[in-house]
């Protein structure tokens, strides 16, 4: 099986809209499961199955019932036989009629039980007949549903073609022109037919088939699911036909209880890892229009790990269970109108988790079926997708690009992954500081490399301007508190020129966060920028009277006039601007408190040092 069939069918689902026609879709997926008809074990086999099955539910969606029973019952007679199962039925067979046999001697011989003359046990009698060859080619011909006439004049010949007849009438859409008192004569007769008791296996199987005796038929022919669904359906289109004028178009295909029952019973003599065992159920299920129930036993089974509940999987694995399900459960919601349930949204939710694996990673799967799930979950799924990527910085922008692409809310996902990330950093010990770091250790932790992770994410969409700044303003004042002044430099010089070019176009460069935003700048330029001063004052030059030393004496003036006067600016900026003055929560204001208290007191010690060191120097 080739490992890009995950991504053939992403492609099929960003396909589905309601432009895109249903058994278009279903059939794109029936071609992507093409299967070798001498491995009916194989998954793609009876995934590909599943797929014609939902080609033909959308090809009949909204008929009457007989156009539907026909179709399905066209569907049923096109998978191919498995010859070796039907060998190993035989044989079972074979080894309980001879147990039964022994049995029945044993009660005979040694009168263990006495039984009425009526309920005696006998021997099963074979009936040779001449007929029987003819019976079983004929019965053979309708199972695969080869609805063609046969030449001929005897009374055999006159009701096989009279079912034909009526049957291609079915399959011509055309009920109505059924004329129901020949219809009627012809039931009669085929029903005296089947009372002959010279009958054979297959004489009584063909009667039964045609006069729609589905109880009759299930105790003969029912060998396979394959031959209890098709039997049924062709009681229903007989009973359908009987009743041309009293059409339905809204009934239940698979209605009957025991008929399910009994489908799935007959795949107990399959190895238990045999797909057909999952599928059956998952074909029942849609039949029967019983999907939430469907949904409920696939969670169990493959989300919530329920192990007693689950097929063996040994010749299938999770990840492609996963994708077919998903592929359907969005299908079925997209086209047939299946509603969206806790159990259904999980398992497409796993799938999507499961392709964010390291070793599983398949972005545009993961976008593809994001993109379906209701928002809620599509913003969950994504952006935990998104925090636990590890790519470069143009791998992560190729990512987000795609998710947008394909109609994910990225604004909404890459804010969630922002906020998430940022939990976890603030969650972290961060060393507190008794001095006002400038300069960054030499042996600088990558602990801190977490809170720029979450700016980076916010990045990758232009429309989240003010959101950065908002979320860097958070940053900041968390590096203020632990005086962390290198760390808030690195912070603010990581945003580019677009981030303010975007907010300007906005018309928001006036908006509250911005404003704080560059208050924050301010006070981080002030320590840095006073650090810078300090080694200007402590760089002043020797005077010896030399012209060159005058010279070097002058320029220390006026750049120290420069800066001085730059970072007393600032410092009244700060002091006068209102820093951090005002909180909307108790915690927040709490935090700006202790956060002012340690820096405001540090500012004016600065402020005045300023001043007292350059009052012979810069002019008031």
């Amino acid at each position: 099986m080739s490992e890009n069939v995950f991504d053939e069918f992403a492609k099929i689902v960003k396909s589905y809209s309601h432009t895109t026609d249903a058994a278009d879709a279903a059939k794109q997926c029936a071609e992507k499961t093409q299967f070798e008809q001498s491995k009916p074990m194989d998954f793609m086999f009876s995934e590909h199955n599943t797929w014609e099955l939902m080609r033909c539910l959308a090809s009949v969606h909204g008929r009457s019932d007989v156009e539907r029973y026909t179709a399905i019952r066209q569907w049923v007679s096109k998978i191919p036989i498995d010859i070796n199962l039907l060998d190993k039925i035989h044989e079972l067979e074979v080894i309980n009629q001879e147990l039964e046999e022994e049995l029945n001697e044993i009660v005979r011989k040694n009168k263990i039980l006495q039984f009425p003359s009526e309920e005696r046990p006998t021997k099963i009698r074979r009936i040779e007949n001449s007929m029987e060859s003819l019976y079983q080619q004929r019965y053979q011909q309708l199972r695969s549903c080869q609805f063609e006439p046969v030449k001929g004049n005897t009374t055999l010949d006159y009701v096989y073609n009279e079912y034909i007849k009526f049957n291609q009438v079915a399959l011509g859409h055309n009920i109505n022109k059924i004329n129901v008192k020949e219809r009627s004569s012809w039931r009669d007769c085929v029903k005296h037919m089947a009372k002959d008791d010279s009958l054979g296996e297959y004489g009584k199987a063909l009667f039964y088939t045609l006069c729609g005796n589905v109880p009759d038929l299930c105790k003969l022919m029912s060998k396979t699911w394959e031959d209890v669904i098709w039997i049924y359906l062709n009681g229903k289109i007989e009973q359908a036909l009987d009743n041309p004028l009293a059409q339905k178009t809204d009934s239940v295909l698979l209605a009957d209880q025991d008929i399910m029952k009994l489908a799935l019973k007959k795949d107990e003599i399959m190895e238990k890892d045999d797909p057909r065992i999952l599928f059956h159920k998952i074909q029942t299920a849609i039949l029967s229009d019983n999907v939430p129930e469907l949904m409920d036993y696939l969670y169990q089974c493959f989300v919530k790990k329920l192990w007693d509940s689950k097929p063996s999987s040994s010749k299938y694995n999770d990840a492609q269970v996963l994708r077919f399900i998903s592929t359907l459960i969005l299908f079925g919601r997209e086209y047939l109108g299946w509603a969206e349930d806790f159990s259904s949204t999980a398992l497409l939710t796993s799938y999507v988790e499961l392709n964010s694996q390291n070793s599983t990673f398949r972005p545009v799967v993961i976008a593809s079926y994001a993109s379906k799930l209701p928002l809620n979950d599509q913003i969950r799924v994504f952006s935990e997708f998104l925090e636990n990527f590890d790519g470069d910085k143009e791998e992560c922008r190729i990512i987000c690009r795609l998710g947008k692409d394909l109609g994910l809310n990225m604004h909404d996902i890459l804010l969630t992954t922002s906020k998430s990330i940022l939990t976890k950093a603030f969650a972290q010990t961060i060393p507190f500081s008794q001095t006002f770091e400038v300069t960054p250790p030499q042996n600088n932790s990558e602990q801190y490399d977490i809170f720029f992770q979450a700016i980076e994410w916010l990045l990758f969409d232009q429309s989240l301007a003010l959101d950065t700044i908002k979320s860097v303003n958070e940053i900041v004042l968390h590096f203020f508190a632990y005086r962390k002044i290198y760390l808030v430099e690195r912070m603010i010089d990581m945003l580019p020129e677009w981030v303010y070019n975007q907010l300007a176009k906005e018309n928001k460069m006036s908006d509250q966060a911005m404003n704080e935003f560059d208050l924050n700048r301010k006070v981080m330029l002030l320590f840095s920028h006073y650090h810078e001063w300090e080694m200007l004052i402590k760089s002043e030059p020797d005077d010896t009277g030399s012209l060159a030393d005058l010279q070097a004496i002058y320029t220390w003036r006026d750049e120290l006039e420069r800066q001085s006067l730059k970072i007393e600016d600032r410092m009244l900026d700060i002091l006068e601007g209102g820093w951090l003055r005002g909180a909307s929560i108790q915690k927040d204001k709490d935090s700006r408190v202790a956060i002012r208290q340690a820096y405001i007191p540090e500012i004016l010690i600065r402020y005045h040092n300023v001043l007292y060191s350059t009052d012979s120097i810069v002019s008031a």
